[in-house]
Parts: structure tokens; C-alpha cells; sequence
């Protein structure tokens, strides 16, 4: 169960949060200031399919949807049968915050999650307990996009 709990601890990196910032770097995509943005970044991994899709408007996220796929060797269970018992306890404690999406699909092979922020809607204080949720700074304030991509790029995410 531990390396369940780890495996999904690293599978759902989930949400890296950067509060509000001002700062200007080279983004490596079209970031309109006044409009939406949307960016969808990939952790190149052999283990893993780990995906994060930031939508935003101006440099404010509004939604986060991070998607992976694993087998069920990477979440230390043998079957699907297996998995679907060993991830109630996940399910559980991510669909009872509000604002938070999450949903899993055992496959033949391995497991599918879908965790999706809404930060317009989100209990933060109910996020901050949730395992693989990490936060700098103060998110009451926003998210910012440009922070948050920089932040994921410096841990290996590449946009796609």
C-alpha cells in the first residue's frame, strides 16, 4: 500500500502551484496578456505518461488537468483487480474536495488518471491536505501561468 501511495504521489506531481508573479521570462509559447492561454506540457519518461494542461486567462490559471499512465507495476500492484482495491482510498480523498476532479480507468495494462483543478471553485484548505499537492507561495493571491510553466520546465516538463 505504501508504494500505491507513492506511486501516486509521483504519478499525480499533481499540481505545482506558483503564486502571482510579475516576472518575464522567454515562455516558449504565445502567451496572450488580456486573453486566453492554454499550454499543455509532457514529462518525457519512460515509466510514465504524464501530461499537465494549464488554461488561463491573461497569466491567471483557472484549470489544471493533469493526466498519467502507468502499469500497474509502476503503482506496486500485479492486476487490475488489484488496483481497483488498492486505489479506493485514493478515489475517495480526491473526490471528496470541491473543485477537484479525479477519475481513473483500469486498463488492460495499466492505470489512467485524470485529476483536474478548478481554481475559481476549489476548497483550498481541503487541497492542501490532499497527498501529491504541492504549493509555493501564496495561491489565495492566483496561480500564475508563466511561473507555474517555468517552475514545471526546471523539472523536466517540455511543452507540447
Amino acid at each position: 500500500m505504501k508504494r500505491l501511495w507513492i506511486g501516486c504521489l509521483v504519478a499525480t506531481i499533481a499540481i505545482i502551484l506558483i503564486a502571482c508573479s510579475d516576472k518575464d521570462e522567454n515562455l516558449g509559447f504565445d502567451f496572450d496578456e488580456n486573453g486566453e492561454n492554454i499550454v499543455t506540457m509532457k514529462l518525457p519518461s519512460d515509466e510514465l505518461t504524464n501530461t499537465i494542461t494549464l488554461e488561463a486567462d491573461g497569466d491567471k490559471v483557472h484549470t489544471q488537468t493533469t493526466e498519467n499512465e502507468a502499469s500497474y507495476d509502476h503503482y506496486g500492484v500485479s492486476s487490475k483487480a488489484s488496483a481497483e482495491v488498492a486505489f479506493n482510498d485514493v478515489i475517495a480523498q480526491y473526490r471528496k474536495v470541491e473543485g477537484l476532479t479525479y477519475d481513473v480507468e483500469f486498463l488492460e495494462e495499466g492505470v489512467h488518471e485524470t485529476l483536474s483543478v478548478d481554481f475559481d471553485e476549489v476548497d483550498i484548505d481541503a487541497l492542501k491536505e490532499v497527498p501529491g499537492i504541492q504549493f509555493d507561495g501564496n495561491i489565495k493571491k492566483g496561480i500564475s501561468l508563466k511561473a507555474t510553466v517555468n517552475q514545471l520546465e526546471e523539472a523536466g516538463y517540455v511543452i507540447n
